[in-house]
């Protein structure tokens, strides 16, 4: 990036591909970039141009209660009341009341009859849909709203609306580090900051 100016999206769509990322997917994998860089704030419209800004910048300008509300944080349960959740991408939408039944889980998948497929579909069935029935919960796992393999911005509307999200962390996946990630950054952090 060029004095940290937002390349063409053709630029990054051709890194993308460069990098690994499926001729076909590599407009999404943009998109999705982008949108998660204005989320997070370090993309900005300065001077005309959008530009990505240092992520120390970002943190730097968060309130200062924001920033010693997620230092004194502690992993556990967050409350499912008084969060903020932003809709995040062209499926950002729903009723408030819908999101509160939902339960996301977070993991592995892999594809049809694989081993990872086999353990999703065993925890899911065996373990966590039971676990949250008594509290009317509906769990929905990425590979029943979007294609597997990619995040894309229902998945990520799902992580950040949803009452309560459960994340499996067998077989050390990407993608499910990243979604846990998204999820632990809205819980700890104020977003009002990041606007």
């Amino acid at each position: 990036m060029k004095g940290n100016r937002l390349p063409a999206a053709s630029i990054l769509e051709d890194t993308a591909k460069e990098h690994g990322v499926p001729a076909a997917d590599a407009t999404e994998c943009v998109q999705l970039f982008i949108v998660n860089a204005k989320f997070l704030g370090i993309l900005r419209l300065i001077a005309g141009a959008e530009r990505v800004i240092p992520l120390e910048q970002a943190i730097e300008e968060l309130p200062q209660a924001a920033v010693a509300d997620a230092s004194a944080a502690t992993p556990g349960p967050m409350p499912a009341q008084g969060i903020e959740r932003r809709a995040v991408g062209p499926a950002a939408g729903g009723d408030e009341t819908e999101w509160k039944s939902i339960c996301f889980y977070i993991s592995p998948i892999g594809d049809e009859g694989s081993e990872h497929r086999q353990h999703a579909d065993l925890f899911l069935g065996s373990i966590v849909e039971p676990a949250v029935e008594e509290f009317g919960l509906k769990v929905v796992r990425a590979d029943r709203i979007g294609k597997p393999g990619m995040i894309t911005a229902q998945i990520i509307e799902h992580v950040l609306k949803s009452r309560l999200v459960i994340a499996d962390l067998s077989y050390h996946n990407p993608n499910v580090f990243y979604e846990l990630c998204l999820s632990t950054t809205v819980e700890n952090f104020s977003m009002e900051g990041l606007s």
